[in-house]
């Protein structure tokens, strides 16, 4: 689907967050109108092609809209930034939030939608529901499971690094493990995070 989301760089986060491993293998069904096009010119029956000749009814006059600040990875990077610049305990909290509910999400969809493509979603790992117990160690000021629970979530984005390296969308989500990383490591160091 990357040739149809060109210059839409949400579009393809969002498509390569929600889907889970079912949509990196190579299609066995033909959903796309251009390439059911194209499949069918080259299709043959008994030797002689299924399709002798095509005629375009419509065709439109689209126009690629161009690079936008704000649909690009640049205006990631700069949100991200914000989260990492920012001292601020309560916007950390916020950022495993997000991250903690998408995971719960991920979860969710997988196990009770009849859309196979959103089985064994492995951004789970980045998207994890543990953050949502790292909050609540956090808030109670638990420095011991604060430690264990960032642990074990830097371990889990080890893992989805391990299984990305050979995935095209790996910079797309890149941003985000970096921050990720970043604010674990960062709440892991704290002696006192939130007054009590």
């Amino acid at each position: 689907m990357y040739p149809y989301a060109i210059d839409h760089f949400y579009q393809k986060l969002g498509i390569n967050i929600i889907f889970g491993s079912k949509v990196d293998q190579q299609a066995s069904k033909i959903f796309l109108p251009f390439d059911l096009y194209e499949n069918l010119k080259n299709t043959t029956y008994r030797g002689k092609p299924l399709v002798t000749e095509s005629k375009t009814l419509f065709n439109a006059n689209r126009t690629r809209p161009g690079f936008s600040f704000l649909d690009s990875i640049y205006s990631l990077i700069g949100i991200l930034l914000l989260f990492i610049i920012f001292k601020s305990e309560k916007i950390t909290l916020f950022f495993f939030g997000v991250l903690g509910f998408l995971g719960l999400f991920f979860i969710w969809a997988g196990l009770y939608s009849f859309h196979e493509e959103l089985l064994w979603n492995y951004n789970v790992f980045l998207f994890n529901p543990l953050y949502l117990f790292l909050i609540y160690f956090i808030v109670k000021n638990n420095l011991k499971w604060i430690k264990i629970t960032s642990i074990l979530c830097l371990g889990f984005l080890v893992i989805y690094l391990l299984y990305m390296l050979n995935k095209v969308h790996l910079p797309i989500v890149l941003p985000i493990v970096v921050t990720s990383v970043f604010l674990l490591v960062k709440v892991s160091q704290k002696k006192n995070l939130l007054p009590r």
